[in-house]
């Protein structure tokens, strides 16, 4: 069995295609490996569209498809002949602009830009309610990618207000070297506690 970290990467990937490389690879990945935690990390290509170098916000069925991409990967794992062999992991979707991403590639419109960042937002926090409840239907625990880059203000008798600090993020969608690196450590720590 491996005992170190093993990491695929498919930049710009949709969920649909890593959940078809899933069905593919599973049985291989258990075989070579032994016993398998997956960490799946998708999502952010299905709720924009890119059109050149700028991104828009998909359609906002966009958000149905990817849950049901989700509960079919889940249900891919729970239906798998090695059961205790593979775990599952969903990583929550962390917060992304598509107004910086457009600004840093040579966006014009980007007042459209904003009030889609504003829906998108909300799209990522539905989504990452559904990824929460898979998750803990499973006993898996995943980090909150967006502790790192949200602010809280919250004042007497008042809701709280939330605001993002996209400057980790350096070109609105991948982070910095910084916020990399508190990914990756808060995901590290994760494995500690996905663990069997």
């Amino acid at each position: 069995m491996t005992t170190k970290p093993l990491f695929y990467y498919f930049g710009g990937a949709k969920s649909a295609a890593l959940f078809t490389w899933l069905q593919d690879n599973l049985h291989k990945l258990v075989y070579r490996h032994g016993e398998v935690v997956i960490y799946l990390w998708s999502g952010t290509c299905d709720l924009t569209k890119k059109t050149g170098n700028l991104i828009q916000l998909a359609p906002e069925e966009s958000v149905n498809t990817l849950k049901q991409i989700y509960s079919d990967t889940v249900s891919l794992f729970r239906a798998s002949r090695h059961g205790t062999l593979v775990k599952l992991i969903l990583l929550e979707v962390p917060i992304y602009s598509i107004e910086r991403w457009n600004s840093c590639h040579g966006g014009a419109n980007l007042e459209t830009s904003k009030l889609e960042d504003k829906i998108l937002t909300t799209r990522i926090a539905d989504i990452n309610n559904f990824i929460k409840q898979l998750n803990l239907e499973n006993n898996v625990f995943s980090p909150n990618l967006n502790t790192a880059i949200t602010r809280c203000r919250k004042r007497k008798n008042h809701k709280p207000r939330y605001s993002y600090k996209l400057s980790l993020l350096k070109d609105g969608v991948h982070p910095d070297s910084l916020l990399a690196a508190v990914w990756a450590k808060a995901i590290f720590l994760s494995m500690v506690e996905n663990t069997w």
